[in-house]
């Protein structure tokens, strides 16, 4: 993590505490397996729908969607059936951890916001950027979760970071009152952003 977001979840859990919200930490075993199974179902399937809705018009494409359209393409279905069971040990371990945790409190990213020179799809440089883009919500897209993402602090750049909170289903009013008290507690307004 950048280490302004280290700095933003330590000022965030202190926040919470203060106002009479205990904050544990939780250990997900099955996250790491998770990120991998759900970029191979995710790849899969977008290259399977592609393929059937666009015949013969990959040129249309970047030269980074259609990379991972390829890959996503060459994924067995053995693979695909092997990662959608992974994604539903996921699911089970974040629902049992719930039970005792109703909120999930996380970085939004483990960067401040990329600059745009960053995110050039011709670029070598946004591949990386854009796997590290989706690590900490991948989690939630996997499980359905309801999420919130709120900005926290900025990096030693001048960029924003943010934080990221997620309850179990049907339970966004209670996503929502905390976000309300973790924001209000903060007191973060968005600065003036660098021109880069």
């Amino acid at each position: 993590l950048d280490p302004a977001m280290t700095h933003a979840l330590d000022d965030a859990a202190r926040a919470l505490e203060a106002a009479g919200i205990p904050v544990r930490p939780v250990h997900l075993k099955t996250v790491e397996e998770g990120q991998t199974a759900q970029i191979t179902v995710l790849l899969a399937e977008a290259a399977a729908f592609h393929r059937a809705r666009f015949p013969g018009r990959d040129a249309e494409y970047g030269p980074d969607v259609r990379r991972l359209l390829d890959e996503g393409g060459r994924t067995s279905p053995e693979a695909v059936e092997r990662a959608r069971a992974a994604l539903d040990h996921v699911k089970a371990e974040v629902a049992e951890v719930l039970k005792d945790s109703p909120v999930l409190l996380g970085p939004a990213l483990p960067i401040g916001a990329p600059h745009i020179a960053d995110v050039n799809p011709h670029e070598e440089r946004w591949l990386l950027v854009r796997r590290m883009l989706g690590r900490f919500s991948r989690l939630y897209n996997t499980t359905g979760l309801p999420s919130i993402a709120l900005p926290a602090a900025l990096t030693a750049g001048g960029l924003p970071v943010a934080l990221q909170m997620a309850v179990a289903p049907w339970q966004e009013g209670l996503l929502l009152a905390v976000a309300h008290q973790l924001e209000r507690a903060i007191g973060w307004n968005i600065p003036k952003l660098p021109r880069v």
